[in-house]
């Protein structure tokens, strides 16, 4: 048991994200108090993450580099995500990998998107304001084959972009 430092409540373990430079390996704020913070300051750590990244770059792109050696599922996930993310971008063509993973053309993902938007995001105003969620997340896959199902038109819906986070797969 673990006492959270903004909430004040006492919670089980699992309720604590790692943290590998605390002494007891844990977060000090649980994982609801966290989410609650990442929300609310949602932009402001975007635009430290994004800062820390562009003088950091060497050092992402070893990182991203070893890890893509290390475990191929990552780095199909990471092409995947980026694939799926310019498919609701611009257009691409029948033959192209794009149509291959997702199942139908720029047109019909669209129209499914609409389809099934129960959310108030506009699929034609800001991208920025929306995001392609998966409905079953690529973190369950454990093959590629699996990775490739889960990019398919049918299990992707829009969500505003809070939605998702709030989603999250813990």
């Amino acid at each position: 048991m673990k006492v959270c430092i903004k909430c004040k409540k006492e919670k089980d373990k699992n309720d604590f994200h790692k943290n590998s430079r605390s002494k007891d390996g844990l977060q000090i704020k649980c994982k609801d108090c966290f989410k609650e913070y990442s929300l609310k300051n949602r932009e402001q750590i975007r635009l430290y993450n994004k800062n820390w990244r562009s003088k950091n770059r060497d050092r992402v792109n070893l990182y991203r580099r070893n890890r893509s050696k290390e475990n191929p599922l990552y780095k199909i996930k990471t092409s995947l995500c980026s694939l799926t993310y310019l498919a609701t971008v611009r257009p691409y063509k029948k033959s192209s990998k794009t149509f291959r993973v997702i199942g139908v053309t720029h047109k019909e993902l669209m129209r499914h998107l609409e389809s099934v938007n129960y959310t108030d995001v506009d699929l034609k105003g800001d991208r920025s304001k929306w995001a392609v969620d998966h409905i079953i997340p690529l973190s369950s896959a454990d093959t590629k084959e699996e990775l490739l199902s889960l990019c398919k038109y049918t299990n992707l819906q829009p969500l505003s972009i809070e939605d998702n986070l709030k989603k999250s797969n813990n």
